[in-house]
């Protein structure tokens, strides 16, 4: 009895250790210093004359000496980057405070640094938040103390070093993290350091996600300037030390324009930010990012930066959990994950006919294969819910309002929701003749492409889309939003953004500056979503963008789901899939499976595999006219993935961790191959699901040698194939050391693999 009520004891104490350890967080402030500790990662920083450095960073939770941080400091680099009127404010600073606020509504601690400028009349609040994962959070809030407006010409919230010296480079010895000296690299020419994320591609239409990596030797320097305006190539990047084998990733909040610059001599350091022009014309009297008035406070991005050691699936993992325990806004209760089907108006959909006995035969179609959310899409033309983009009022079509389909998608069991785009309004619209000055108008930095205007011939606009700038349009747009929600009784709503990309964007003057319209632009859109999303707690909100031109951290941090991309064709859609995934968990991820053709979407197994078992299942109808004309085969295929998903994937997908095998790994990007390998495992690896496709027929190799990373190798697993219907038992270790070999060969085939432990 004794022994047991030991073993009792040491069993609950453990579980103590484990949670408290995984959830650590503690903030040590020595004088000017500030040290914090979330998880593992630390991250220490201070005042040093005038300056604000990033003192070191460690992944592994042991802190250096005084000597080890003055190696890590030569020389130091500045922990944020601010300008004001063209002038950089390095130096000059001078403490005034830190304190610890409140806990967040979501559980983070939140510490503020507080300084002031001798040289000019600015003060600047350092905000940072942990919460026990490895990624921290740091934004800036700055205040003009002055008696005059001034120009914020250039701001990165974070900035500084991430790892220290490099050989080949400097000349000098490495220093490992800990600013200890280690052998030099046999070979200089080899990269030190690797950098990647979609900043490495042209921003195009269809490269969401479009993730690659690009070595940096040192002394290299690497700059991007994303310039769409709201463009695909979304400010992120995972950077790796190639000498420790640990990995930077990072996500800057903000829907418009950014810089994110590299250097590669003494270490690596880094800064990264909002941009509204591009430096490299050498403009003579360029836009400022926002005038900041006497007394007033602005609030630069969030960035979200995470420091880990191990592997690429460790930190993708990291900032997962990040994102999903403290950034993503919860799914109301009940409504996490729904099976969505979307009824568009224009081609390739059925929906041509937009009336009530139509849309209640899709209704049967889609409750036979299961579907949970009813989406009333779409059309550029106005031929859907709606007759005219930018006035939202139901169609005459439907002599009977929305209220009919409604109500009969509820009596089949589903939620009912519509899609609009709010913010742009072409020029047809009541609300463009009624206020011609609440569409946007500006100065323009570059020329743009024509559709984003109404009025081509117009240099100066007015272009499509509601001016955002002005608290009176964003009030408009938040109170038709809210009648909508209201008169429709909804509970999914699908808010799409199409006027992309905007390029470097108009400017205003203000206060005697040319201000970029973005930053106030944003500040009005985020409000209203904010507000909408506390308004109706119990809405699903999803959102789009001409795809998937707003898979930032500032957009999707708002809403539970976001589109991925508007090329819904393997390979592309896959690819673009691999790379988003890596800093978004794939439940917050849906994609418009079905709006390509048939010919496109490749075979129908592997098209309904990757749609129901790689994130959260949505359709852009693309099934069939009526339930009536869908083959019955059709029919019982849905009807299996349906299963799979509600049974088997939807309960496990928010907490699983995710894996990535093809084509994106740590040592290639999202075109390197023609085979696509992902894998889930629960927390507890006592199940988990793997998705493979053949996207193309390229390379010698028919088939796919799939190890599985999450499993665990002490125990027994049994593993259903999907394409043969056959279901094998599997030691672990055999399975992740050896692995299965999936024949697939011909192009688009795939296999879907089922894990479960055997009890």
């Amino acid at each position: 009895m004794i022994r047991r009520a030991i073993t009792i004891v040491l069993l609950v104490l453990a579980c103590c250790v484990g949670v408290g350890a995984a959830n650590y967080t503690n903030i040590t402030v020595g004088g000017e210093n500030v040290r914090f500790t979330s998880g593992k990662t630390i991250y220490d920083e201070g005042l040093e004359e005038g300056r604000w450095i990033n003192r070191y960073w460690q992944p592994d939770g042991r802190f250096l000496s005084p000597s080890e941080v003055k190696m890590f400091l030569s020389p130091p680099e500045d922990a944020f980057q601010l300008g004001i009127d063209g002038e950089a404010l390095n130096t000059g600073w001078k403490w005034v405070s830190g304190r610890e606020l409140p806990r967040t509504e979501r559980g983070s601690r939140h510490y503020v640094v507080e300084l002031m400028n001798t040289k000019r009349s600015i003060k600047v609040r350092l905000n940072t938040l942990l919460d026990g994962t490895p990624v921290l959070v740091r934004w800036l809030e700055i205040t003009n103390t002055g008696q005059k407006p001034v120009g914020l010409s250039a701001v990165s919230p974070w900035s500084g070093r991430l790892w220290s010296h490099t050989a080949g480079s400097s000349g000098r010895p490495m220093l490992s993290p800990m600013g200890l000296e280690i052998a030099e690299a046999g070979n200089a020419s080899k990269s030190d350091f690797t950098i990647g994320g979609t900043f490495t591609r042209p921003d195009t239409s269809g490269g969401e996600g479009w993730f690659t990596w690009k070595p940096l030797v040192g002394g290299e320097k690497f700059a991007y300037y994303g310039l769409q305006g709201t463009g695909w190539d979304d400010p992120f990047f995972i950077a790796r030390s190639e000498a420790f084998g640990q990995y930077f990733v990072c996500h800057l909040a903000w829907s418009a324009n950014y810089h994110i610059e590299f250097n590669a001599n003494e270490g690596l350091t880094f800064k990264i930010g909002p941009q509204c022009y591009d430096p490299r014309r050498g403009d003579k009297d360029p836009p400022v990012l926002r005038v900041i008035g006497p007394g007033e406070t602005v609030a630069a991005p969030e960035v979200h930066l995470g420091f880990t050691e191990g592997d690429l699936d460790t930190a993708v993992q990291a900032m997962h959990k990040h994102l999903r325990q403290s950034v993503l806004p919860p799914f109301p209760s009940g409504r996490e994950t729904s099976f969505g089907y979307e009824v568009p108006g224009d081609p390739p959909g059925f929906s041509l006919r937009y009336d009530e006995d139509h849309l209640r035969k899709q209704i049967d179609l889609a409750k036979a294969i299961g579907v949970e959310t009813f989406i009333l899409g779409g059309a550029a033309t106005g031929g859907a819910w709606y007759d005219r983009q930018g006035d939202w009022w139901v169609t005459k079509r439907l002599k009977n309002g929305t209220g009919p389909i409604r109500e009969y998608a509820k009596k089949n069991g589903m939620l009912f929701g519509i899609y609009l785009t709010p913010e742009h309004v072409p020029m047809q619209a009541k609300i463009a003749k009624e206020h011609p000055d609440w569409l946007l108008h500006g100065e323009e930095i570059t020329p743009r492409i024509v559709r984003d205007k109404i009025c081509p011939g117009d240099p100066n606009g007015p272009y499509r889309f509601l001016d955002l700038t002005k608290p009176e349009v964003a009030r408009y747009m938040e109170q038709d939003l809210c009648r909508v929600i209201d008169e429709n009784q909804l509970d999914a709503i699908v808010v799409d953004f199409n006027p992309c990309p905007t390029g470097e964007g108009p400017w205003f003057m203000r206060d005697g500056y040319k201000e970029d319209f973005w930053w106030r632009y944003y500040e009005g859109a985020y409000k209203v979503y904010d507000n909408i999303r506390n308004r109706y707690p119990n809405l699903v909100m999803y959102q789009c963008a001409a795809g998937g031109a707003r898979l930032d951290l500032g957009m999707t941090s708002r809403w539970h789901l976001s589109y991925l991309t508007g090329s819904s064709f393997i390979p592309p859609f896959l690819q673009s899939f691999s790379g988003i995934s890596l800093v978004l968990p794939p439940e917050r991820i849906i994609n418009c499976n079905g709006w390509k053709s048939v010919q496109s979407i490749g075979q129908m197994d592997t098209f309904l595999r990757a749609s129901f078992c790689t994130m959260t299942a949505h359709f852009l109808q693309g099934t069939a006219p009526t339930l009536q004309e869908m083959n019955p085969v059709n029919v019982e295929r849905y009807v299996h993935y349906s299963k799979i998903y509600k049974n088997f994937v939807k309960p496990l997908l928010p907490t699983s961790k995710m894996y990535h095998h093809a084509p994106l790994s740590a040592t290639s990007g999202v075109d390197s191959e023609p085979w696509f390998a992902v894998e889930y495992a629960t927390p507890d690896k006592r199940k988990g699901w793997a998705v493979i496709v053949r996207m193309t027929s390229d390379g010698d190799q028919d088939a796919y040698q799939f190890r599985p990373r999450g499993l665990d190798p002490t125990r027994n697993y049994r593993v259903t194939y999907d394409s043969l219907g056959s279901t094998v038992t599997y030691d672990g270790s055999y399975l992740m050391n050896e692995g299965l070999r999936i024949r697939l060969e011909s192009a688009k085939s795939s296999e879907l693999l089922l894990f479960q432990v055997v009890r």
